[in-house]
């Protein structure tokens, strides 16, 4: 996702609830149980910080603790200081490591970035931040809950007469196109591997979703981020893209109703031990 589009959803962003709240309160008692009885500093580096929600809930815990947020946005990173004291990097989660110094990190954070870059690229950069023995928390929902998505576009979209249903559906191929968002675990597997890291913990997370009408998919989807990828489509403005996508939402039928699958996952250096 391009820098402006970034932008634009850090305007109301807020991911310290529902879903992705439910996922900080998961991870954060995890990380609890894993730094619990050490008194040094854990030094965390977050690969997208967003607007610094998980940084926050994880400040709670009571260890020492310093953080460093990478994040493509200026006004993301914004909000994130506001909530934690943090060391800005404006940089690419794929470039993480040209701007922060090598194995200097024992907690990398890789939360809901798989979208908008690439798992191979951002686990090499999480693995070359990684200090010994610490270790990398990657979060990302799957494409479950586009099943019924794609049964739509296929139904309704992609044959249609209204030329805005066909331009729909062209939206919505780009952005699966451009996303990274693996289609289950078991594809993230030969990844992790290949990136010289092992699975060290495991949980899948199960969320019923219903979006009510067009203006709670608007809600969710754009201005919340989830599928905000949509809007890239340059020249055009994101103004008009965000115009487009309000009035193509309107063309779904509602209400939409999946299950929203994230895995969460712990990963350490493969030759760890």
């Amino acid at each position: 996702m391009s820098r402006r589009i970034h932008d634009y959803v850090a305007r109301g962003y807020n991911s310290g609830s529902e879903i992705i709240g439910q996922k900080n309160r998961e991870v954060v008692s995890s990380i609890r149980t894993r730094f619990w009885a050490t008194d040094d500093v854990i030094r965390v580096i977050d690969l997208g910080v967003g607007d610094g929600a998980f940084l926050e809930m994880l400040s709670s815990l009571p260890l020492r603790l310093e953080f460093t947020g990478v994040d493509i946005s200026t006004a993301m990173l914004d909000l994130a200081h506001r909530r934690v004291p943090l060391t800005p990097v404006v940089a690419s989660a794929a470039e993480a490591a040209e701007h922060a110094p090598a194995q200097a990190f024992d907690l990398v954070v890789v939360h809901f970035i798989l979208a908008y870059v690439d798992p191979a690229k951002v686990l090499d950069q999480a693995r070359r931040l990684l200090a010994p023995g610490g270790v990398i928390s990657l979060v990302t929902s799957t494409n479950h809950a586009a099943i019924p998505l794609r049964r739509q576009i296929e139904r309704l979209f992609r044959h249609s007469r209204n030329p805005l249903r066909r331009i729909t559906a062209a939206a919505v191929d780009r952005g699966m196109a451009r996303s990274h968002v693996p289609e289950d675990f078991e594809a993230l597997l030969p990844v992790i591997r290949d990136c010289g890291l092992k699975l060290a913990n495991r949980r899948s997370l199960h969320f019923p979703v219903v979006l009510r009408d067009a203006a709670d998919a608007f809600h969710r989807c754009i201005e919340e981020g989830w599928t905000a990828n949509v809007l890239h489509a340059p020249p055009i403005p994101v103004g008009a893209m965000v115009r487009l996508a309000r009035l193509a939402l309107k063309l779904f039928e509602y209400p939409y109703e999946c299950v929203q699958v994230i895995e969460v996952l712990e990963l350490e250096a493969a030759g760890r031990g």
